[in-house]
């Protein structure tokens, strides 16, 4: 499952998006050619977007944004958590 706590892909292209992984934490996808590696072309479709029109986190998704560790996924991570 792909997360993101803002209300839609930032026009400058730098969206902070994260990954629920088998370990109950979300872990930072690095980059879109990461996404791509792991997710396929169509990740961005994947995700659901966690904010508001101000980039509010939603009241339903505070748990999960509670999840968040410093833990990047790399081109390099060799299997997802």
């Amino acid at each position: 499952m792909l997360l993101s706590f803002i209300s839609g892909p930032d026009p400058e292209g730098i969206t902070p998006v994260y990954y629920l992984g088998r370990d109950g934490q979300l872990h930072h996808v690095q980059s879109p050619a990461v996404a791509i590696k792991w997710f396929g072309q169509n990740w961005i479709s994947q995700i659901t977007w966690c904010g508001d029109a101000q980039r509010r986190i939603l009241p339903q998704y505070k748990n999960d944004f509670s999840k968040l560790r410093g833990c990047p996924i790399t081109a390099a991570t060799p299997v997802l958590p």
